[in-house]
């Protein structure tokens, strides 16, 4: 398959592919070495999501949940369910959960309740529209679970790493990825499975297009 820039050139036709390729409610893993623009690309898709549905007269709801911070370390958290709850229904949710490397592949009991919760999110949220993020960095770094997920991002690769990916990607895929990864040291080439769809992404961004998720996100975060 052929990298392509979905910036500039196909975005609107991958977003259409992204949203109609997935399930209803939907889990999207996002994994990749420190600095590979994990977040930044759970917030670019948040973004278009919101577009997407918002021009569809639907209501959208946005949060971003540090697992460690707001998790693990909050003594205060009445209940794993209130992490999902909203103050009013919305048709549409999405959750970006980061900071998950190593928490979410524990069998505490603290880990297996933020599991069982995503589990039953359609119940929290009252409604069939849930988008789900889990941003690690690295593949074995979370649950099978989360691994499975319908739809997988690859930020970044190395060799030491594909036999822990081949459960989750072709074998050809990844050492193509591996290839165009290598010999573009300077972009963000990425690639992404949805069921048994797979492609290659170039994900560099230009400042006006990274100045504008920064403003979007910091509207749902501050």
């Amino acid at each position: 398959m052929l990298s392509q820039v979905y910036e500039f050139i196909t975005i609107d036709s991958f977003m259409d592919t992204f949203i109609r390729l997935n399930p209803k409610t939907t889990i999207v893993s996002i994994l990749g070495q420190i600095g590979s623009g994990k977040t930044t690309l759970a917030w670019f898709l948040a973004m278009n999501i919101f577009k997407y549905y918002y021009h569809d007269g639907k209501t959208v709801n946005i949060r971003e949940i540090n697992v460690y911070n707001d998790y693990y370390l909050n003594k205060n958290l009445d209940s794993v369910d209130s992490l999902f709850k909203t103050h009013y229904p919305c048709d549409v949710n999405i959750y970006i959960l980061d900071d998950t490397s190593f928490l979410l592949n524990s069998r505490s009991l603290k880990t297996l309740s933020l599991l069982n919760t995503i589990t039953r999110i359609r119940h929290i949220t009252k409604t069939n529209y849930n988008y789900i993020f889990v941003i690690a960095h690295y593949s074995r770094s979370i649950s099978p679970f989360l691994r499975s997920s319908p739809s997988v991002f690859l930020t970044s690769i190395y060799p030491a790493e594909i036999p822990s990916l081949k459960e989750l990607f072709r074998l050809s895929t990844l050492y193509d990825y591996m290839e165009d990864y290598m010999l573009h040291p300077g972009r963000h080439i990425y690639i992404v499975r949805i069921l048994a769809y797979e492609e290659k992404i170039d994900f560099t961004l230009s400042e006006e297009k990274i100045r504008e998720i920064e403003v979007f996100r910091s509207i749902y975060t501050n």
